[in-house]
């Protein structure tokens, strides 16, 4: 059984032109409700909805959580919100992340995979997913550049520092941890890193 409309939204005219469709479709061995099932199913397990619900699942803290909700929403939603999750392949997601990279957003794009992943494994682990397709793409992305800075080896250049340090004005917590971290700092605990 179907329901082909509530009266009065769906006209008698309506109803009746709905219900020829269906007996159309059963007499060409179709059955009308397990379609309108698989309609309704994919639309459940696209990209998006998965991604809210894991979303919905996440103890994230709030500035975390708006990070989170703009890289879906900015980023991957526009692209491949609509699509079914066990349908993306690694080349897909790829031209995803290459689009941040174009413009120079490497972190960016390397969080965006992350999260994917993370909605990815999700899916599976729900079995509305096979494989996480982002697991081929890795060193597919440039990696992010990092700055190492040297360490201050020096004593003068360590006296500079703590002067510094202790000259800070800035937020309260801030400046507390400034002048605290020097009297609980371990070279040897920092050299084994």
């Amino acid at each position: 059984m179907l329901s082909l409309g509530t009266y009065p939204a769906t006209s008698l005219k309506a109803a009746r032109s709905n219900r020829a469709g269906m007996h159309t479709a059963l007499e060409g061995r179709r059955d009308p409700a397990a379609e309108r099932r698989a309609e309704r199913a994919s639309s459940a397990n696209t990209f998006e909805s998965i991604a809210r619900e894991w979303l919905g699942k996440q103890p994230f803290a709030p500035k975390t959580m708006q990070k989170a909700v703009w890289t879906f929403e900015d980023l991957l939603f526009p692209y491949i919100g609509s699509r079914p999750i066990s349908a993306l392949t690694a080349p897909e997601l790829l031209g995803v992340f290459r689009r941040l990279e174009r413009r120079g957003k490497h972190e960016t794009a390397h969080r965006a995979k992350q999260r994917v992943g993370q909605v990815v494994r999700y899916a599976i682990a729900t079995g509305r997913a096979e494989r996480d397709p982002t697991a081929d793409l890795r060193g597919a992305l440039a990696p992010v550049v990092v700055t190492n800075r040297a360490a201050i080896t020096d004593p003068r250049e360590v006296a500079q520092l703590l002067r510094a340090l202790h000259g800070y004005r800035g937020h309260p917590v801030v400046e507390a941890a400034l002048k605290f971290a020097p009297l609980v700092f371990s070279p040897r605990r920092a050299s084994r890193r």
